[in-house]
């Protein structure tokens, strides 16, 4: 039976579900919103619902529902000089210019210098590079002080401007009878005043505001003090002055002459980046990410002059004072003195970082090496390794040379210039890996150098009778700190200071939290990513047309707490597109509009369709002449990275190639020698450069290739030969390769004769007049030959293809190493850095003076020498070389045998203990199947040495603390052992040495 309720109750539903569905009510959208569907809002970047409510305001034709969305914030074009597209900011506060007497500072900076808030009110004057609001600060002075003291004024001579506790100490007195006329502030901002020596004649005083005011006038301007004056007593060149992205930008700045500026200091994003005490300045950028925030600030006697960029910079020099200090007493003012501590008159700098010799602890080349330690002596200094674009690429390594020559500008470039990007004032480089931006959402590392080891002394200064303690480093190390929380709430920014490293806690934006080491970016794509679809704060990086990315980044919070997110137009190469979570380019290329792409280093990135994963490449030189070039090209909707080996018409440097020239020290065009031969340039000498790394012979190694006659007349084969050498065998040793640049190769014009071993040699006539300079001279031979080394001269064989044996015989002729293998070699203990040992103490001596290990010590030329005890174990011997080489003497599997067919007596060959036998020759009897076991058999240590009879070799034995494939505490190989490429631990000391001492 049916319930009549139910039923009725069903019969309603099904009535209702039948009936027409009612539409939303629709609302009118108030004008500061747009009616628009879901898509169109997005094409047209509108961030968000109208109100934060999701109301319907109509349809279209096909009865789509269309809501109200809030209109976009008016954006501010930042520049359009870049031709990836202009970068757009949304407008904050706009913040006011500080009243006279006032200066912008953030509430900590103002609390840490002792200053009030101008007039008692937070009057927003600026930001910081963190986004934290600055406001106008004043230097607090009491009523009394505000009543009595007397205008700033400009000292003149012989009147200097210092402190009072300076002057009591000097015997000072004011200059104007008993009145005290301040002239400025210290840097810690303690009043100074006009003094002189007693007896001299008082001058006048000139007001330091009417002073500024009519230079200001004299230059053509109305500026009042403390404000812009006019950038024509600068002149700023940037190069490029278009940057794309990640280009490194070198700012150039020449003050006026006549202009009495001798100091510049560069700003870069509100961050002193460079001081030069002179009237040129030149600073090279970090790779740019965005637009260029360059300010260049020219100073005088009288303070600051000229401001190039950001009138706000001003600001930072605080109450500076019209005329500077000069604390040592040298004659030079604090404001120009490059050591203003320490009397320098002369003001020497070696490496031109702006600080002194006098006082710079990061100088390799200001003081003689001392004559003990394991390298001589000097100092040591280490810096982040970058390439030539600024990427880091090793952190912890040293430099190896103080300069290179830059052809392009004709100067010497020091080693702070191409890896530090700032220098403090002990004249240690520092490198900001986030360029000091303080970016809270970005985790960067800062590397530093600083100095250890101090020793000080007192250095008399004669002007004021006074001493100054002196300190200087016996050598440097690099160390590195990278961005942590403080906390949730601030982030521990590191950067590079006036005085070194420095930390700046960081608060994160409203509603971000500290997360290992920077704040948690509200854009899902984490900040600036063109190839990856992000949201930031409800706003999703969209295409607004073909080629156009509106990307979303991190934005900021401002004073009131309020977010503002951040956005670029940014022009796709190959087209912008649409993905799931977030538009992306779908290509870059930045070199694909230029006219010859191989002139210019490009970066390529690819995305993958639907926003998937990234690969990025940027062009790259695999030797002098050739060149790895990517690109990119279409391929239906897709885009796909390709690749291509290009050899370049010129040189190949930085991913670039250039034209070929007389003067690029590459063979190039058709030259038939480097920069000589050929069509263009002057004839080739008789001993013709193949490769130059530095063309002055005095500070380079040079190497000289001499063909032998069993070439007979094939020279194309020999150069070709040469070049071999040079690539497989010199550049295949990483130390060599990575010092490139100090050598220099050349081939001679005449023929040479080499007959194994070391029996003949016969250079060609002429050869000492011909190439003076040579290090080393190679007898290239095809014959199959043993190479060696002609006694203590330059001359050694290599095979044409005996790459190991160019670098082995190198190590010997001119680094003057002894030989790392058994047991026919050349063994002497050097009185200087040694590389073999003669007794086992030596050896352990050295490696604890040195910083070795003493337990690597190993016996690898034993006086003594085993042999298999057992019937099997020779004939296991013997069937082993047999399997190598049919030809193979067997004798040498057994004692007895081998004395007997080499003249040598047999009953020397005695039986031990196998426990009894050196590691040396477990080792080298394990690789011909003979365990250590069987090595019941000994003899003195005979060999055949050089081919020229048997003999016993080793003398008392000879030990090493290289690996040693035989040491199982330290197995490896050497060059010197004629295995590997590379240098053991005691080779690589006289290697660097050499090297160092260029």
């Amino acid at each position: 039976m049916k319930h009549p309720l139910c039923l009725s109750v069903l019969l309603l539903l099904l009535a209702l579900l039948l009936l027409p569905p009612a539409l939303a009510a629709t609302v009118t959208c108030p004008s500061s919103c747009s009616c628009l569907l879901p898509a169109e809002a997005k094409k047209l970047g509108y961030p968000g619902y109208c109100g934060g409510k999701q109301q319907v305001c109509g349809t279209d034709a096909q009865k789509n529902e269309k809501y109200c969305y809030t209109k976009p914030v008016t954006t501010t074009t930042v520049t359009a000089t870049k031709t990836t597209g202009a970068t757009t900011a949304t407008t904050a506060p706009q913040p006011a210019a500080c009243p006279a007497g006032c200066s912008c500072h953030t509430l900590d900076e103002g609390k840490q210098n002792g200053y009030a808030l101008c007039g008692g009110v937070m009057a927003l004057c600026g930001y910081a590079a963190n986004q934290q609001p600055r406001y106008c600060h004043q230097v607090p002075v009491t009523a009394a002080a505000t009543a009595t003291t007397p205008p700033m004024v400009t000292c003149q001579k012989p009147c200097t401007c210092t402190g009072e506790a300076a002057a009591k100490a000097a015997g000072l007195v004011p200059c104007t009878g008993g009145t005290q006329q301040p002239c400025g502030y210290s840097p810690a901002q303690e009043p100074q005043f006009c003094y002189r020596n007693p007896g001299t004649i008082a001058p006048t005083l000139t007001s330091a505001v009417t002073a500024t005011a009519t230079t200001a006038a004299a230059a053509g301007t109305t500026t009042p003090a403390r404000q812009k004056l006019p950038t024509a007593l600068l002149a700023v060149t940037k190069s490029p002055e278009r940057p794309a992205l990640f280009d490194r930008v070198t700012v150039e700045a020449v003050a006026q002459k006549g202009s009495g500026i001798a100091r510049i200091d560069i700003w870069n994003g509100g961050m002193l980046a460079q001081t030069c005490r002179a009237d040129t300045c030149r600073y090279t950028t970090p790779p740019v990410e965005e637009d260029l925030a360059i300010t260049v600030v020219g100073i005088t006697e009288n303070g600051v002059l000229a401001i190039d960029g950001d009138a706000r910079i001003r600001d930072n020099y605080g109450m500076m004072g019209p005329v500077a200090a000069d604390a040592d007493g040298d004659g030079i003012r604090d404001l120009f003195d490059n050591c203003p501590a320490v009397a320098n008159s002369g003001q020497a700098d070696t490496d031109h970082d702006s600080v002194g010799d006098a006082c710079d602890e990061c100088c390799p080349a200001c003081d003689a090496a001392p004559s003990d330690g394991l390298l001589g002596g000097g100092i040591e200094y280490c810096c982040p390794s970058l390439d030539v674009f600024g990427y880091s690429t090793n952190p912890f390594s040293c430099r190896d040379s103080l300069t290179r020559r830059d052809e392009g500008s004709g100067r010497d470039v020091y080693y702070w210039e191409d890896f530090y990007g700032s220098v403090d004032r002990q004249g240690c480089g520092c490198y900001d890996g986030d360029g000091g931006s303080n970016d809270p959402y970005t985790i960067s590392s800062t590397w530093f150098e600083e100095e250890e080891g101090r020793e000080c002394h007192d250095v008399h200064n004669p002007l004021g009778d006074t001493y100054v303690t002196y300190c200087t480093s016996s050598r440097t190390e690099c160390d590195s700190r990278t961005d942590r929380c403080a906390n949730a709430t601030f982030v521990k920014e590191f950067s590079c200071g006036p005085g070194g490293l420095v930390s700046t806690d960081v608060m994160c934006p409203s509603g971000t939290t500290c997360v290992t080491g920077r704040c948690s970016c509200p854009d899902s794509d984490g900040g600036w990513d063109y190839f990856e679809g992000g949201t930031s704060a409800g706003n999703m990086d969209t295409c607004i047309d073909e080629f156009t990315l509106r990307e979303y980044g991190c934005g900021y919070t401002d004073w009131r707490g309020t977010y503002h997110d951040e956005s670029r137009d940014i022009t796709c190469d190959h087209g912008c597109y649409e993905a799931p979570l977030g538009d992306v380019c779908q290509c870059w290329d930045t070199d694909h509009l230029v006219a010859n792409q191989y002139s210019l280093r490009g970066e390529t990135h690819w995305h993958t369709p639907g926003g998937g994963s990234v690969t990025s490449s940027r062009d790259e030189c695999i030797d002098e002449r050739t060149l790895r070039e990517y690109f990119t090209e279409p391929s239906g909707d897709d885009c796909i990275i390709r690749e291509e080996i290009y050899t370049c018409p010129g040189k190949c440097e930085a991913g670039a190639c250039h034209p070929p020239t007389c003067t690029d020290g590459v063979l190039d065009g058709d030259e038939t020698g480097v920069d000589c031969g050929g069509s263009r340039c002057p004839a080739c000498p008789a001993c013709t450069p193949l490769l130059i790394g530095e063309p002055d012979t005095d500070h380079a190694i040079d190497v000289v290739y001499v063909m032998d006659t069993d070439y007979g007349t094939n020279r194309t084969t020999f150069v070709n030969d040469s070049w071999g050498l040079i690539r497989n065998g010199y550049f295949g040793n990483p130390k060599l390769a990575a010092n490139r640049d100090k050598f220099n190769f050349y081939v001679h014009a005449g023929t040479g004769d080499y007959e194994e071993v070391c029996d003949h040699w016969t250079l060609p006539s002429g050869f000492s007049a011909d190439c003076p300079f040579a290090d080393a001279a190679v007898i290239v031979h095809r014959d199959p030959e043993r190479d060696c080394r002609k006694g203590g001269s330059i001359r050694f064989s290599a095979s044409y293809s005996g790459n190991r044996t160019v670098v082995h015989e190198s190590g010997h002729g001119i680094f003057g190493m002894k030989d790392e293998y058994c047991c026919d070699g050349g063994y002497d203990e050097l009185d200087r850095m040694p590389n073999i040992f003669s007794s086992l103490g030596n050896c352990q001596a050295y490696a604890r003076s040195a910083g070795y290990t003493a337990a690597n010590c190993f016996k690898f030329c034993p006086t003594t020498k085993c042999w298999p005890g057992t019937a099997a174990a020779q004939a296991s011997c013997a069937a082993f070389l047999l399997g190598r080489d049919p030809a193979a003497d067997t004798t040498v599997c057994n004692c007895t045998a081998y004395a007997l067919a080499n003249g040598k007596d047999s009953s020397q060959c005695t039986a031990i203990r196998a426990t009894d036998c050196d590691q040396f020759w477990q080792g080298f009897w394990n690789d011909r199947t003979v365990a250590a076991a069987d090595l019941t058999v000994t003899s003195p240590n005979w060999c055949n040495h050089h081919g020229n009879g048997v003999i016993e070799c080793c003398d008392s034995g000879w030990w090493k603390l290289d690996a040693d494939p035989y040491n199982a505490a330290n197995t490896g190989t050497c060059v010197m052992v004629s295995r590997g490429t590379d240098w053991g631990d005691t080779c690589n000391d006289r290697v660097e040495f050499k090297l160092r001492s260029l």
